[in-house]
């Protein structure tokens, strides 16, 4: 195959843009007609509602306008890349703007998300990782002619709309368990079947917070679950630590199979309380930052605990005994005992495991369908600035083909209403 990108020119990136820091504002005010959005990190991913910062005190604050690049400047992410936003740049982010007619904003955007890792690896800040000026400013950016970078961010787009499409798959996934819950049991704020209404403390059999000792990357001693591990009310074993403690430590940490484990900790609001059920085969112990419950199962099932956790009237007693401190919010152990949840027959509980595992089974395709699309993207990124992202490379390979085959929409006919 034909490599291009011997004919292509090339230059840094301050060549073909500006790189402007986003500065903090005086104040902020109320969403309004003339007000913008303050683009934070977090507000972007949609993890929180923005703020805003009127026009009036706007003035000398930077711009984003959605065909720049925003590139997370400061913070544990820092080298995390954005774009399709517009507003003011944080004071934690920059804004990267195209100044140059030879290179179209979009293909750059790419181009400096292909350099994201570099990014992340080579900060500075042994507390608050910062992002270098000059390692950005000097990114090589390759500039082959307009039309070929049009063709590549046509294929570029045409990859990252199946990613989306199959992370929109997994969201629709996370709506169903809920609806599960409330078919099987009704609304536990109303308690339409006038179930038994108890604090959970009285269905624990044993609980305690995780070990705090620090875990490592290397392979030796057991695995930790840590707060990256529970996520979407299942165990993810990507990005594992491990521990070496003494017989007693774990004794004390080791997970059994039906623990709960509950996320305690964190700067965001919306992920204290996340937990996921424990049913792995292996020896695992668990972190500081998570709360194990060994649930007394004669009386509630383990996934029946998650998922009242999940519906509104489970969401809304974990906020209102969520505290806050020094910028995190916290959830303690006796107020977890403390919240009321129904208590239904077991039989009817059974019911709902068997729908729980059929749940779990689809978004686990789901997920896996995800990764492949993740990796697929990655690896095309890459092929787009080696010259052999060319109609004849599309011609070779089918992009649908690499995915998978799971459709999104399969799981709008299993969405309850």
């Amino acid at each position: 195959m034909t490599n291009q990108k011997k004919s292509w020119k090339s230059c840094t990136l301050d060549k073909v843009a500006t790189v402007k820091k986003g500065r903090k504002p005086e104040r902020f005010c109320i969403d309004n007609r003339e007000s913008f959005p303050y683009l934070e990190a977090a507000t972007i991913r949609g993890q929180q509602s923005p703020q805003y910062i009127s026009k009036s005190n706007a003035s000398n604050l930077i711009f984003s306008e959605k065909k720049d690049t925003l590139i997370l400047w400061d913070g544990a992410n820092a080298g995390e890349i954005f774009s399709g936003v517009g507003g003011i740049v944080a004071s934690t982010m920059a804004c990267v703007r195209v100044s140059s007619r030879d290179i179209i904003p979009e293909f750059l955007h790419f181009v400096i998300l292909s350099h994201s890792n570099y990014l992340r690896e080579t900060t500075s800040g042994s507390t608050v990782p910062h992002v270098r000026s000059h390692i950005v400013q000097s990114l090589p950016i390759p500039l082959p002619p307009l039309p070929v970078q049009e063709r590549i961010i046509e294929i570029l787009n045409k990859v990252e709309d199946i990613q989306r499409k199959r992370k929109e798959a997994i969201d629709i996934s996370e709506e169903i368990l809920p609806a599960i819950y409330r078919d099987l049991f009704g609304d536990p704020e109303v308690n339409p079947n006038n179930w038994p209404i108890e604090e959970l403390g009285n269905s624990i059999e044993e609980s305690n917070y995780g070990t705090s000792e620090k875990s490592e990357t290397f392979s030796e001693g057991t695995p930790v679950l840590r707060i990256p591990n529970v996520i979407g009310r299942m165990i993810n074993i990507n990005n594992i630590k491990f521990l070496k403690v003494n017989e007693k430590e774990r004794k004390r940490y080791l997970l059994s199979k039906g623990d709960v484990l509950i996320v305690r900790t964190n700067g965001n609001r919306n992920y204290v309380g996340r937990c996921a059920v424990f049913d792995l085969e292996d020896d695992y112990l668990f972190a500081s930052y998570l709360i194990r419950l060994r649930i007394k199962k004669s009386r509630l099932d383990p996934h029946y605990v998650i998922a009242f956790f999940s519906t509104p009237y489970g969401r809304k007693q974990i906020n209102m005994k969520t505290r806050t401190s020094a910028g995190q919010y916290n959830l303690s152990l006796s107020s977890i005992k403390e919240i009321e949840i129904p208590i239904p027959p077991l039989s009817r509980q059974e019911k709902f495991l068997n729908e729980y595992r059929q749940w779990e089974l689809t978004k686990s395709r789901l997920e896996q369908s995800y990764i492949e699309a993740e990796n697929t993207f990655k690896s095309v990124l890459k092929e787009a600035f080696s010259g052999r992202l060319t109609a004849e490379w599309e011609a070779e390979r089918s992009i649908d083909k690499m995915i998978g085959s799971i459709d999104m929409w399969e799981m709008k006919g299993h969405r309850r209403k």
